[in-house]
């Protein structure tokens, strides 16, 4: 009995080290450069670790950006949706997102503003995948 319960411990204490073991600023994988398409216009983003980026829309939005999650600043919004500060109050974002170490997928909005107002029609879709894989 006294060796299946150190078993049954032993069990437990390897569990919850690898529970721990698990690193929650890299759910998203987001650091790297991505290509695809947001509508259907070419695209390529590039996220850095530092937190900056750049990004470029055939035809459309380009610049340089720092990212967050929408929920790191605001307490009451959801998760998934990565802000694109581009400075001067100028914001876009990617909702809905889902990311691996291969794809990015979601909605982007020019502004974030539309997205937070509820216009959803405004939203283009997104479908990224890391360069390189």
């Amino acid at each position: 009995m006294r060796q299946i319960s150190f078993r049954l411990w032993f069990c437990l204490m390897g569990a919850m080290l690898a529970l721990s073991a698990c690193d929650s600023d890299t759910e998203y994988w987001l650091p790297g450069t991505w290509t695809g398409t947001v509508g259907h216009r070419d695209a390529s983003f590039i996220f850095s670790e530092d937190r900056t980026g750049y990004m470029r829309i055939e035809g459309g939005d380009m610049g340089s950006f720092e990212w967050y999650f929408e929920d790191e600043r605001y307490w009451n919004a959801p998760s998934g949706t990565i802000i694109l500060d581009f400075g001067r109050g100028d914001r876009a974002c990617i909702t809905g997102s889902y990311a691996d170490r291969r794809t990015i997928t979601g909605n982007y909005f020019s502004y974030y503003e539309d997205y937070l107002d509820g216009y959803w029609e405004e939203g283009r879709s997104l479908d990224l995948r890391r360069s390189g894989y």
